[in-house]
């Protein structure tokens, strides 16, 4: 049985209790699945780095069952004393490389290309690109924009043997600069969002929801434009946003917003929630909006599409790769994140009528279906 060392950003083994989004959630999604359902073909360690650095002991091992194993490290040194306080990418690559020495792996798979540079490593290396230098990147201080979005994605070539890309869209954007093979293998669902509607909901208020990060890239404050279009229709709407606050400045424009607008009896904003949370907002809203502008695959538009929600979206991410199909047919509606008044007539027309979508959704995005895909791309690496 051939090794996997695969390194992830985790903030908890307790699947959906929390997560900082992203990233971090997909990975609790594949950990689940490979925690009950074992691979037949590869043996997994998981070296998992919190990014919420609460893990109280570094090095902690958690034997899952006899094919996966998952060693938890906080993603920064802890030290107060900031003199003698490494780098956290030179402190997260020493470990890693321990860890290569110490499990001896025959593939090294990576969800971020940071973690596979300078390894040392005798074994091929495989990064998932969730995002690509400035594409879906929050931007942060110069040193930091210079090393992630310039620096290490020009040196980390020289050290990948293989590339995959969580949709089409973010493969395309990146292929003209990567000479290595490159496979797409979307992300996976989480099976809890495959739920049964409830039958009807009441049409005296048209209860819309969004889920994101609280930054502007997401759109929010577009999504509250559209409210107020609505209200101005004299239609009942509420409006829930589901999320962290990311950019302090950022919420205190959107408050502003919805102040000036006298919108604060329409729209609440609930903070960061757990997995069972979302879902149960999302079984009491009837149409999903998502109007970001730009992202490389886009978890939220599928994960309400999966609980039977109308969908109104951005045309961005993996709804570009299944909207110019037709795929989703009238669960999904691709707008113009400005174009208020437009959106604000398609949800008051499609609220009325909900329809079911979980089933289309359920056969491309199983974490099992997924799981599959990256032992496809495990084997082409070491059958070469």
């Amino acid at each position: 049985m051939k090794k996997v060392l695969l390194i992830v950003p985790l903030s908890t083994l307790n699947w959906g209790e929390k997560n900082t989004g992203g990233v971090d959630s997909v990975c609790q999604v594949l950990l689940s699945e490979l925690q009950n359902t074992p691979s037949k073909h590869f043996h997994y360690r998981v070296i998992a780095f919190d990014p919420t650095n609460s893990v109280a002991s570094n090095a902690q091992l958690t034997q899952v069952h006899q094919g996966l194993e998952i060693i938890q490290y906080n993603v920064a040194a802890n030290t107060t004393n900031k003199w003698l306080k490494m780098p956290s990418l030179c402190y997260q690559l020493s470990i890693i490389r321990k860890e290569i020495k110490h499990y001896q792996a025959d593939i090294i798979h990576s969800h971020l290309i940071s973690w596979l540079i300078f390894l040392g490593a005798k074994a091929p290396l495989l990064a998932t690109l969730h995002s690509y230098k400035k594409i879906c990147r929050k931007p942060q201080g110069r040193l930091n924009n210079f090393l992630y979005e310039r620096l290490i994605p020009f040196i980390a070539p020289y050290f990948i043997t293989r590339y995959t890309c969580v949709s089409r869209f973010l493969k395309k954007q990146v292929e003209p600069e990567l000479n290595e093979p490159i496979d797409v293998v979307y992300n996976p669902l989480n099976p809890l969002f495959f739920t049964s509607r409830k039958p009807e909901l009441s049409n005296d208020t048209i209860r819309l929801v969004t889920c994101a990060l609280l930054t502007p890239r997401k759109g929010i404050h577009h999504i509250i434009e559209v409210v107020e279009c609505i209200n101005k229709q004299n239609v009942n709407v509420e409006l829930v946003v589901i999320g962290a606050q990311s950019s302090p400045v950022y919420f205190k424009q959107l408050t502003a917003l919805i102040l000036k607008k006298g919108l604060q009896e329409k729209i609440t904003f609930v903070g960061s929630k757990s997995t069972a949370q979302i879902i149960s907002l999302y079984l009491k809203s009837h149409v999903g909006v998502f109007l970001s502008s730009q992202e490389t695959f886009g978890l939220v538009p599928l994960e309400m599409l999966a609980t039977g929600l109308k969908v109104v979206s951005s045309n961005t991410g993996i709804v570009n790769d299944f909207y110019e199909h037709n795929i989703f047919g009238d669960h999904l509606h691709i707008m113009d994140s400005k174009d208020y008044e437009a959106i604000a007539d398609k949800i008051v027309n499609i609220a009325k009528s909900p329809l079911d979508s979980g089933s289309l959704i359920e056969e491309t995005f199983l974490p099992s279906h997924i799981l599959q895909s990256y032992e496809a791309c495990y084997r082409k690496m070491v059958n070469k």
